[in-house]
């Protein structure tokens, strides 16, 4: 038996039995779910299992991105030429710059430039509706190109 509840926010997935045996397909389980209740599937998911006997609970949620604030243009210059390219986004925000990373690519020169923050998709767009979108998808390659000596 298997009983599915889906929000855009999270899936949760209750599986018993031998529907315990599909759970090693966690991320199939969940795009099928979001999909199911005609909702578009999220690029990158987190997810917690809970077991309780023969059962088990899947809460899934989207991945948040990964993303760095920078108080000046000098600090974000000096975090971009000091990783590699990686994809990402610019915002110009009205205290600061937002570089936005992919979940799984943080390079450690980042931290050291500019101070780390976890951002659900929602927060993303309205980072992008309060600020400026400045570039997109290749922006620490882009920074790289015109500032590295």
């Amino acid at each position: 038996m298997r009983v599915v509840e889906v929000t855009d926010k999270a899936v949760s997935i209750w599986l018993s039995g031998e529907d315990t045996r599909g759970l090693g397909d966690m991320t199939g389980l969940v795009h099928q779910a979001l999909s199911e209740a005609g909702l578009k599937p999220w690029t990158s998911a987190e997810a917690d299992v809970f077991t309780a006997g023969s059962e088990v609970l899947l809460i899934a949620r989207p991945g948040r991105l990964k993303g760095f604030y920078f108080n000046d243009l000098r600090a974000l210059i000096r975090g971009a030429l000091a990783c590699e390219d990686v994809p990402s986004s610019l915002y110009l925000c009205p205290d600061g710059y937002l570089l936005v990373l992919s979940p799984k690519s943080a390079p450690e020169a980042l931290y050291q430039a500019g101070d780390p923050r976890y951002l659900t998709p929602d927060w993303e767009y309205h980072t992008a509706e309060q600020g400026f979108f400045l570039l997109t998808r290749n922006a620490v390659r882009t920074l790289r190109h015109y500032f590295a000596f």
